[in-house]
């Protein structure tokens, strides 16, 4: 019952996609060591396989849609994510991440604009708001 989580440094690195596809593989070789199970087939949501994964896999185009699998997946890591939303929140209750689970609402980018980043940030994520923002200081 482990999460798996890859940070702000080395998505910022790597990118969002090539990150949430490390986390999958991490998880899913934590799932397989488990179970123990040579005869599987691990589905991908989505339109990308999982790189340097061994085991056979299927990429499912909106798979929480399709497979009740992946719709379970999806459920899990939403609960996932919102437990970390919420000790985000006491650690920077300033941002609101209980309220907006990280999502670019006004309030968290007026948060952004009044505090600045916090370490669990991704800059290049708020990359088009700093744009916008800096062409509007400059009328």
């Amino acid at each position: 019952n482990e999460t798996v989580c890859v940070e702000v440094e080395e998505i910022e690195k790597i990118n969002i996609l090539n990150a949430s596809l490390k986390a999958m593989r991490l998880a899913c070789c934590k799932v397989i060591e488990q179970i123990q199970d040579k005869e599987l087939i691990v589905l991908v949501d989505g339109n990308k396989l999982i790189k340097n994964f061994s085991y056979p896999q299927k990429y499912v185009v909106k798979g929480d849609s399709t497979s009740a699998a992946i719709a379970a997946a999806s459920i899990l890591a939403k609960v996932s994510r919102d437990r970390y939303m919420e000790k985000l929140d006491k650690i920077c209750p300033q941002y609101g991440w209980c309220r907006n689970a990280g999502y670019l609402t006004k309030e968290h980018l007026a948060a952004i604009d009044k505090y600045g980043l916090s370490e669990f940030h991704r800059p290049s994520f708020l990359k088009k708001h700093f744009e916008k923002c800096l062409q509007l200081s400059l009328f």
